[in-house]
């Protein structure tokens, strides 16, 4: 932050000062992160995922935040990545999640870049009772055709 004021001066004779003014230089020079991938809105992602993001000239660190929830109240992760990209496992099937990243260097940060969101697979959990039958007991199948 900066303070300035004036006073008027004329052939040796001078005014009051004016009142103090202010103004703050813009804190954030540097660009929010264009995400890359997973695309916004993509669905039936694997439950394993490497995140991409555009690099930036002159920055070394990221700040990466994966959530459930677009507030990021409580990220899933919130780690600092010093590369564009991130992996992250052992997400739940069939759950929407969100994520961002900010980029950091010397202490500056940008703003935090759009968040994207994207959903998992549904479960692949697969019904045993048909396996677990022996030979000549009835078994009732239920099947469904979807074109």
């Amino acid at each position: 932050t900066y303070y300035w004021r004036v006073q008027a001066n004329e052939d040796g004779d001078t005014g009051n000062w004016s009142s103090i003014r202010s103004f703050s230089t813009a804190k954030n020079s540097t660009p929010a992160v264009s995400l890359l991938s997973p695309s916004d809105g993509a669905t039936d992602l694997s439950t394993t995922l490497t995140f991409e993001w555009e690099a930036l000239s002159g920055i070394g660190n990221y700040q990466f935040q994966l959530a459930s929830s677009n507030s990021f109240s409580s990220p899933v992760t919130d780690v600092s990545v010093s590369s564009t990209t991130h992996e992250v496992s052992g997400l739940e099937n069939g759950k929407t999640y969100y994520w961002r990243v900010q980029a950091a260097e010397d202490g500056d940060t940008s703003n935090w870049s759009s968040i994207f969101s994207f959903g998992t697979v549904a479960s692949t959990e697969t019904n045993n009772d048909v396996q677990d039958s022996r030979a000549g007991d009835e078994v009732a199948l239920e099947a469904l055709w979807v074109s």
